[in-house]
Order: structure tokens, then C-alpha cells, then sequence
């Protein structure tokens, strides 16, 4: 076969080729249904998933806890290392589609011609109209797919920490608390015991009291082993040994505003969990290319030559189809179209599920935000409660009960205070999480 021939099957095949959509690149279907997601806020310019690690986590406890767990973290290591086998398969995949070249070169020697050498020379170039080029394709998908899972590793893992440092911190401030009633039911007994042995009052007033304590006490222990726990998932999460945590104070955090933001597609495109779904789906868009390829021939092109002072050789050029397995063909065609259908569907509920999860912890933070106020004025009426109950027992106008329902009532509004900080840090970490965010440290 000549080189004529050849050009003109090309022209022939190519084109037939072409127009099936074999070689075109993926790109985002603009029938993927996203309803819901570009509903009530205002703002896309100024998302929280938009600002760094560091302008959201501000405390330089938690931030060196952050830099320890980017250097040591097993999931973010093996993340990392997945990625890594991916780009050696995206470099197979490219350089499949080179030509296959090979020569063995012989030098001899004999009396009467002296010194001979000749180097056969093969050159083969096998087309299987583009299978191999979406392959590549594909292999690439496989690639960015590994990049996203690797950020999406790595943005869980900062979250968890930021999630696991302030549930620590506001240990700490339940454990001031936990001191600080208990100090006050001692204040209490001392009181209540003078009052007894001035005739004011009863044993019952004074045990009663002193049970409360107790109870307070017990409630004590069992924050000091949360906190112990706490410490100990933050030094696994860092690979570290055990060792006591650094930290900062509940009044110390100073969260960013929750800024107004509409959830559009390019907010959630920075989602790396989002982006593994649309890799996903460009996965099967090449693997349903490749198994449409198969429909077409196989090209092979080969050259085969000598050169031993001068080049002698062929070139040949050859087409194959295999005759009995077209079921073979179209039924791998129909599990391959079917496998994009499903990773379409899963884009489509994963887009879905993102703007699900923003809208929800956006509502959490506004309603933590919102008991906020009302919690400054509850605290402040029952810390006059617990003043004006003390006096008026003190006076003989109110009893010991009175006295104790009024701290009783202050210990748990101020617990409510801390469990109110806990989850509006937990739901803003969320948030920013399913914005996007932790994509950039500092």
C-alpha cells in the first residue's frame, strides 16, 4: 500500500470518525439539573468559603495545630500518595500515543570486507481511532480527580481539627464554670450553716446544698476526662504523641462575619467534593468514548528498514475489525453509556446535597447568633435573681429553696451559654467547609 492510499483511507475513516463525537473534550452538560441552588442571599463576591484558612481561624494555637497536621496527618499523607499514582498513569496514558520505535544495531568483521555493521530499524503506530486518545483522556480525568480528593482529604481534616480545638476550648470554659458554681454552693453552705446556729435555719437547708455540690462536682470529673479525650483525638489527628494541648480561650476566638453569599455554581465549584464528581463524570464521558471507539477499525502503520550504508525498507499500512464480536462491542456500549448516566445522576444529587448542607448551616449560625441576645438578658436577670434571693433569705423573707432554684437556674444558663459558642463554632466550621473552604492556609 502506498502513501497515496493511505491519505485517502484517512480522509475517508476520519471524518466518519469525528462527526460520532469520539474526540471531542468533555465539557459541563448544560441539561445538569442544579434547582435550589441559586436561591435567597445576595453577595457571591464576598463568600466565607472564599477567605484563606488562617483570616478564618485566627488563633495561633489552632493555626500551629493546622501547620502540624498538613506534616503529619496519615489520611492527608495517603491522599497525596494517591495522587502521585495517578499522574504516573496520566504519563503512561500520554505516551501510549507515541509510535513504538525499535533497532538492533551489529557491527562485523571479517578478512575480506573488512569492517560491516547494519542497524535494522522498526517503526510501528498503531490508531485505534482515538480510543487511545480518549484513554489519555481519561487517565487525566483519573489525575484531577486524585488532585480533589486530595484537597477534599485535606480541607476535612483542617475542618475536624478547628472542629475538635474549639469543643476544647469550650471545655475549658465548662471547667472554669464547673469551678466557679462550685466556689458559690460553698459560699452557700458557709451561710446557710451560720444561719443554723442562729436559729434562722435547718440541717435540711444545709444538705441539701451540700448534695448540689456534690452534684457539681461529679459533673467535674466528667469534663476533665472529656478534656483528657479531646487532647488525645487532636495528638492521633497530628500523629503525635500525647501531650497536653495548647490553647486559647472561648473569649479570645474572633470569628469572621457570616457574609451574604448566594450558592451559584462557582461557589460550589470550589468545593473540592463537587469537583470529584464532575471528574467522575468526565471519567465516564471518555470511558463511554472508548467503548464507541471499538466500533471503528483499528489503523496500524508500520516501517521496516536496514541501513547499512544506505536505507532499504517498507512502509505498510493495515486495517482491522474483529468480524464476531460486535455483541461484544455494543454490550460494553450500553454498560458504558449506563455507567455515565449514573455518574451523571450522582454530579446532579451531589450539587444538590452542597446546597442543601449551606442553607442548613447557615440557618444554624443565625439561629446561634439569634439566641445569643437573649441569652445576654437571661443571664443578667437571674444574676439579680440569685443577689436579690440571697438577700431577702438573709432577711428572713425568702427560704433556702428560693436561694438555691435561683443559682441552679444561673448554672444552666451559663452552661447554655457555652453549648450555644460550641455550636455556632462547629456550624461555622461547617459552613465553611461547605463553602468550599480550606483550600488556602494563609
Amino acid at each position: 500500500m502506498n502513501k497515496k492510499h493511505i491519505i485517502i483511507m484517512l480522509a475517508a475513516i476520519l471524518p466518519v470518525v469525528a462527526s460520532c463525537g469520539i474526540t471531542k473534550k468533555y465539557q459541563r452538560d448544560e441539561n445538569v439539573r442544579s434547582e435550589g441552588l441559586y436561591s435567597f442571599l445576595e453577595d457571591n463576591s464576598q463568600s466565607l468559603g472564599s477567605l484563606k484558612v488562617s483570616e478564618v481561624f485566627t488563633d495561633p494555637h489552632l493555626l500551629a495545630l493546622i501547620d502540624t497536621l498538613l506534616l503529619n496527618n496519615s489520611d492527608i499523607q495517603i491522599a497525596e500518595l494517591a495522587m502521585e499514582q495517578a499522574k504516573v498513569g496520566y504519563s503512561i496514558g500520554k505516551a501510549n500515543l507515541a509510535p513504538t520505535l525499535s533497532f538492533d544495531p551489529s557491527v562485523g568483521y571479517n578478512t575480506s570486507t573488512n569492517f560491516s555493521y547494519q542497524v535494522p530499524v522498526s517503526l510501528q503506530w498503531q490508531l485505534t481511532f482515538f480510543g487511545k486518545l480518549n484513554t489519555m483522556r481519561q487517565a487525566g480525568a483519573s489525575y484531577r480527580m486524585s488532585q480533589d480528593q486530595q484537597q477534599a482529604v485535606t480541607s476535612q481534616m483542617v475542618a475536624t481539627m478547628a472542629a475538635n480545638y474549639y469543643e476544647l476550648v469550650s471545655l475549658d470554659a465548662a471547667l472554669a464554670l464547673a469551678d466557679e458554681a462550685i466556689r458559690r454552693w460553698d459560699e452557700l453552705v458557709k451561710t446557710m450553716t451560720s444561719m443554723k446556729d442562729a436559729g434562722l435555719g435547718n440541717a435540711v437547708s444545709i444538705e441539701q446544698t451540700k448534695g448540689q455540690r456534690a452534684d457539681i462536682a461529679a459533673t467535674r470529673e466528667e469534663v476533665i476526662g472529656k478534656i483528657y479525650a479531646m487532647e488525645a483525638n487532636i495528638c492521633a489527628l497530628m500523629r503525635t504523641p500525647h501531650h497536653r494541648i495548647k490553647r486559647g480561650t472561648m473569649a479570645e476566638q474572633n470569628f469572621p462575619e457570616i457574609l451574604s453569599t448566594g450558592v451559584s455554581m462557582e461557589i460550589l465549584d470550589r468545593r473540592p467534593d463537587v469537583r470529584v464528581s464532575e471528574r467522575n463524570l468526565e471519567y465516564y464521558y471518555y470511558g463511554q468514548n472508548i467503548a464507541r471507539s471499538k466500533f471503528f477499525p483499528t489503523l496500524t502503520l508500520s516501517a521496516t528498514g536496514l541501513f547499512n550504508g544506505q536505507f532499504i525498507g517498507d512502509f505498510i499500512a493495515g486495517l482491522s475489525q474483529p468480524i464476531f464480536a460486535g455483541y461484544k462491542v455494543a454490550g460494553n456500549y450500553k454498560i458504558a453509556k449506563a455507567d455515565y448516566e449514573k455518574a451523571k445522576i450522582e454530579y446532579e444529587q451531589s450539587l444538590i446535597n452542597a446546597g442543601r448542607e449551606v442553607f442548613t448551616y447557615l440557618g444554624a449560625c443565625n439561629t446561634c447568633l439569634a439566641k445569643k441576645e437573649h441569652r445576654v438578658v437571661q443571664i443578667e436577670s437571674l444574676l439579680k435573681a440569685v443577689k436579690y434571693s440571697r438577700s431577702l433569705m438573709m432577711n428572713g423573707s425568702a427560704t433556702y429553696l428560693e436561694v438555691l432554684y435561683a443559682n441552679q437556674d444561673l448554672l444552666g444558663a451559663q452552661n447554655s451559654v457555652i453549648s450555644d459558642w460550641l455550636e455556632f463554632s462547629q456550624n461555622l466550621v461547617s459552613l465553611y467547609l461547605a463553602l468550599g473552604g480550606g483550600a488556602e492556609i494563609r
